[in-house]
């Protein structure tokens, strides 16, 4: 059987020869004779024709001087085995001398892969590959010259040092010397020219060591190979990733990215990283080969010394074999499926596996070796294509590190061995074998797992070079885009939300990303910024791949995020945030200083000692967007803008926007309100079920009802017009709320100052105002998370001041939070049923033996679970969790949790925050069927103007802790006091939810709006 490769600093994986991945990589074509067969003498002649260098595709001389070099090497690794006991005798060491010597050479060669490999891909890799070549020869002669014991450990190392140097080279040049359709047989011949130096060197080196000596065969052999490793001087370098990329030739690549972003992209690919896993575990075919068989075979059965050097010379007999075939082999393998060659190198593991097994039981001798040979064919005949993977699924770029990344896994299995050995001669050779099945059969299911993740590399490598080429279009045409994505995917925990998203984004540009909850414009945000790392696809950006940089780096280079609602350190005070964000290193000066930025919002100078935390809504947004400009952003990313924010507040963040857009600085919007969102970006992107399905200016996509509008809470077609309510039947209900006085302060400054109201059965009462003007101190103040400092609250009549919040729960109040607090991990179905739980029998004997009481019960909550999910339209999330679920689904299960506990009274906090616009707009509907449907009293605090106004029976506004106006909402709207306090911001902004202009009489005109089924 022949040596593992993982023993020699390479490692045992194949590769795909033709795929189709849609537009980003052409499949390879191969030559169709090749795949045809007419018997025996066919298959002899494909054999033939793989070996032979005048039908490999791409420069023949040069794959002839690699064969040369490779073929002398291995004669000299050879040579060196069969004249140690010479070398011995001559200096009187120990063969523990030459094990550590050995382990050291290897250990050194491993140790030099990554800094090398990572080299590889910023120089000219032919001088590597000459260097380390020429020295891998030259210290063979060196070894026959030394006179003493450290001269000769001396010459080994040094040895180790030219593998470790040439390497990392060697095979990213092959893949770009040689297109993709012919590297299969190209490291076929390659290998199989090592192969027949393993063969030739021990007769070699025993003819001349027997005549002249152990000095002159190393002379001899290592004079010739430093001979030909000159050759390489006749070598050029190829154009990097010259057969990746159509116009590599015409344009220099990208600069090569750091260690750190090289090291990440090639962890992310997933095929790589199944071969560094499998490859200690397969590092046992070589100890088993080399080590354990040799004495197996001379204690079992018996095999003199002789006649184990046959059995090892038919094992390199028949890996040549295997490596004649591994053209053709590769070929078929990789033709239709390149995952189909994973499995393979999968079953190869377990065949050897089940060989050891067989061999365990003792049978004929020849049945074993002959059960070994075919393995070693197998084995061999699949090795080649490790390379031809390698160069597909790793993008041009970072091939060197990508090849050389694997050192540290084969470092690992060369630690590990003498624990595999020890544990074998423990419980005895014949049984130790079997300790080997184990082993072999992980890393074949490790192997043969990853088929499924192989297209999907190749696409993402297609993708890194299809970016780049993107760019070098662009430069030739004197218009580089400053930001290109090309076919980007993230996935959380295995469930995939983007698909494939290809974004250009032009300097000075704005861009509004929108759509529906749950389309993936967060998560492309964080994939831009690093906090999420795709897996698949490209992002480039200013000329640099940032696909895999860490995010403070991607930062420091000019992209700066301003997250909607958690943008502040709240444990800081205002000063220490900014101190925080100008402290921060910049690729480039601030234009702004932290005077200019308290200048924009003179509202945070006078709050510099408070902590952000205490801060109200607006002005965490106010500051949050205070530290993104002292970052001095290049791309500004904006993650909800509006969240949570009065009309006023809004308008004077965009207009600081705008004024940074004007700058120069590039800025992409996520923002669930289309009105907000289309008064600042000339160009809009729609997304959806984590596809782009429209790119284009604003006015194409007004033009377009079926985007805009997304059906989402179940029958609400008609937006919030069809939620008017009465409100002259407001004052014959009876009153299930009534808030007298309340009053509170912090830290002696006053949040509420002796509000009262009150919200009768069946009536829904809005509160409007700007941000800090105490609205959810209020509520808190209702439910009982907060004590008053004076005044009552009573329910039904009943005072609850003094009450906690789960008893005011329990007599029928009930509050949602802006942000919905659930369980993430259960379903739909299982936080709905726990917002049951006081129905359910609470003996644990009887829930312990399901005596009917609980099966009554259950069914019961049963049945009420399945009328609140088709009330609120969740059919179709019932059996998903809520980690999966987005913002406006999550809300409609938060409402469902809410109307479950029989409200008499029902608070809701913000409940169109981080809605789509269309969805708020649907939200009307529902909150008025609940309140239709269940009689209860609703409080209402929202920003969204129409939204509130169209579903309140009275509106109250407040400002710095006091009701400023309550009554009517038309005639609350049109208080001057609320214009001047709360409304002081251009129409679109003030209507969030409200139907824009000719889209909105093209939906109102139309009898019924059918929408196309989303792209799955």
């Amino acid at each position: 059987m022949t040596e593992s490769l993982t023993s020699q600093g390479r490692a045992l994986i194949p590769t795909p020869r033709q795929v189709e991945v849609d537009d980003i990589a052409a499949p390879i074509e191969l030559d169709a004779p090749a795949l045809q067969g007419d018997g025996v003498a066919g298959g002899w002649r494909r054999v033939l024709r793989d070996l032979d260098p005048r039908a490999v595709e791409g420069p023949k001389g040069v794959l002839a001087i690699l064969c040369l070099t490779s073929l002398f090497l291995r004669i000299d690794d050879a040579a060196i085995g069969v004249v140690l006991p010479q070398v011995r005798a001559e200096f009187g060491v120990s063969i523990a001398f030459f094990g550590v010597v050995s382990s050291l050479v290897g250990l050194l060669a491993l140790a030099l892969q990554i800094p090398f490999g990572y080299l590889a891909d910023r120089v000219q890799r032919v001088w590597l590959l000459r260097i380390g070549t020429i020295a891998t020869a030259a210290t063979v002669t060196l070894q026959g010259t030394v006179g003493s014991v450290t001269g000769l450990a001396g010459a080994r190392l040094a040895n180790g040092v030219g593998q470790g140097v040439a390497q990392p080279a060697s095979f990213p040049l092959l893949s770009d010397w040689f297109p993709r359709s012919g590297r299969t047989r190209v490291f076929g011949i390659y290998f199989a020219a090592a192969q027949l130096g393993l063969i030739i060197g021990p007769v070699t080196a025993g003819v001349l060591g027997e005549a002249f000596g152990w000095r002159v065969a190393l002379l001899v052999l290592g004079g010739a190979a430093t001979a030909v490793a000159f050759l390489t001087f006749l070598l050029r370098e190829p154009v990097r990733g010259r057969y990746d990329r159509p116009d590599a030739l015409s344009a220099p690549p990208p600069p090569p990215p750091r260690f750190a972003e090289s090291y990440r992209a090639a962890a992310s690919i997933s095929t790589l990283r199944r071969c560094w896993y499998a490859t200690p575990l397969l590092n046992a075919r070589g100890v088993f080969t080399f080590i354990v068989l040799p004495f197996f075979l001379f204690d079992v059965y018996g095999l003199s010394i002789a006649q184990l050097g046959v059995v090892q010379t038919v094992n390199g007999l028949m890996g040549l074999i295997g490596l004649l075939f591994a053209g053709a082999v590769g070929d078929r393998l990789l033709t239709a499926r390149p995952g189909r060659f994973m499995v393979a190198m999968g079953l190869a593991a377990a065949a050897q596996a089940a060989v050891i097994v067989l061999i365990s039981t003792r049978p004929p001798v020849l049945v074993a070796i002959v059960c070994i040979q075919v393995v070693v064919v197998v084995e061999q005949a699949l090795q080649p294509a490790f390379y031809s993977l390698i160069s597909v699924v790793v993008p041009s770029r970072i091939r060197g590190l990508g090849l050389a990344a694997q050192a540290p896994w084969q470092l690992l299995g060369l630690i590990a061995a003498p624990a595999l050995l020890a544990a074998v001669q423990g419980v005895g050779i014949e049984r130790g074998l079997l300790l080997f099945v184990p082993v072999l059969l992980l890393a074949g299911l490790i192997l043969g797992s990853g088929a499924a993740g192989v297209e999907r590399d190749i696409r993402a490598a297609r993708a890194a070079d299809a970016a780049e080429d993107v760019l070098r279009a662009a430069r030739e045409s004197g218009a580089t885009p400053l930001l290109v994505c090309r076919d980007v995917q993230v996935a959380y925990g295995g469930v995939q939300v983007l698909f494939g998203v290809d974004l250009e984004v032009a300097r000075g540009e704005v861009v509004a990303l929108v759509g529906t909850n749950g389309a993936g414009k967060s998560t492309l945000l964080r994939a831009l910024n690093g906090t999420v790392e795709p897996s698949g696809g490209a992002i480039f950006f200013d000329d640099q791949d940032t696909t895999h940089q860490a995010p403070y780096l991607i930062a420091r280079e000019g992209i700066v995020t301003m997250p909607g609602g958690a943008a502040v350190f709240a444990g800081l005070t205002v000063a220490e945030n900014l101190r925080t964000a100008a402290a921060a290193p910049h690729e480039a000066e601030s234009s702004f200083t932290t005077e200019d930025v308290l200048d924009l919002f003179p509202d945070l100078r006078a709050r510099l000692n408070a902590s952000a935390g205490s801060l109200s809504g607006g002005e965490q947004q106010m500051l949050g967007l205070c530290q993104a400009l002292l970052m001095s952003p290049t791309l500004l990313l904006v993650d909800e803008l509006s969240l949570g924010l009065a009309p006023a507040v809004v308008e004077q963040l965009l207009g600081v926007l705008r004024r940074l857009n004007e700058q120069g600085t590039t800025i992409i919007l996520v923002e669930q309100s289309l009105n907000v969102a289309l008064t600042i970006a000339d160009r809009a992107v729609f997304m959806e079920k984590g596809e782009i399905r429209f790119d284009g200016p604003t006015e194409q996509l007004l033009s377009r009802p079926d985007l805009v509008r997304s059906i989402f809470l179940g029958g609400a077609s008609g937006g919030t017009r069809s939620a008017v309510r009465q409100s002259d039947t407001a004052s014959s209900v009876a009153a299930a709320l009534e808030v007298k006085d309340l009053a509170v302060s912090f830290g002696g400054v006053a949040a509420l100052r002796g509000v009262s109201l009150e919200v009768g059965l069946g009536e829904v009462v809005g509160i409007i105002g700007p941000n800090g003007a105490g609205k959810t101190t209020l509520f808190d103040l209702i439910s009982g998370f907060t004590t008053p400092d004076r005044g009552q609250v009573l329910l039904s009549g009943v005072d609850l001041t003094s009450a906690s919040p789960d008893e005011r729960a329990r007599a029928g109040m009930c509050r949602s939070f802006q942000s919905a607090r659930l369980f993430p991990a259960l379903t739909v179905r299982e936080n709905i049923a726990t917002s049951l739980e006081r129905k359910a029998v609470r003996n644990p004997l009887l829930a312990a033996v399901w005596a009917p009481p609980v099966r009554t019960a259950e069914r019961r909550i049963d049945r009420q679970v399945d009328r609140l999910i088709d009330l609120l339209g969740l059919d179709a999330y019932a059996d998903a969790t809520l980690s999966e679920l987005s913002t406006g689904t999550r809300r409609a299960v938060d409402m469902a949790c809410v109307i479950a506990l029989e409200p008499v009274v029902l608070l809701l906090d913000e409940p169109s925050s981080g809605l789509a616009q269309a969805e708020s707009e649907a939200l009307g509907p529902l909150l008025s069927r609940i309140v239709r449907e269940t009689g209860c009293g609703m409080l209402l605090i929202e920003h969204d103007l129409p939204l509130v106004t169209v579903l309140s029976d009275r509106l109250v506004a407040m400002e710095s802790g006091t009701v400023l106006v309550e009554g009517a909402p038309h005639d609350v709207r049109s208080d001057p006091r609320v214009l001047a306090s709360y409304l002081a911001a251009s129409d679109d902004v003030v209507q969030r939810s409200g139907r824009l202009g000719a889209l909105a009489s093209m939906l109102e005109s139309a009898d019924e709006i059918v929408f196309p089924t989303p792209h799955e």
